[in-house]
């Protein structure tokens, strides 16, 4: 995924994509008061659970493959990589 973005012309570390990822599927609101007001807190992996890990992986596997147009493949599927 990360090459799929610098093939676009955007510099993105791992960090960023790690970070970027997070925010984008392990955001949940948190309510701050009684008055209806909330706050955004993004959860880290290391607070997920099995199911929830394999939840985001999905999530990000099916993001990717629709806007970016790049296949994750499962841990068990076998993949070809090709050196030039």
């Amino acid at each position: 995924m990360r090459d799929a973005f610098r093939d676009a012309g955007h510099l993105i570390t791992q960090e960023d994509t790690h970070l970027m990822l997070r925010a984008k599927f392990l955001t949940e609101a948190l309510p701050i008061g009684e008055d209806g007001e909330f706050i955004d807190h993004i959860k880290s992996t290391t607070e997920l659970t099995t199911l929830d890990m394999t939840i985001y992986i999905d999530n990000i596997r099916y993001w990717c493959a629709e806007f970016l147009g790049v296949t994750i493949p499962e841990p068990n599927e076998q993949i070809e990589i090709f050196n030039d």
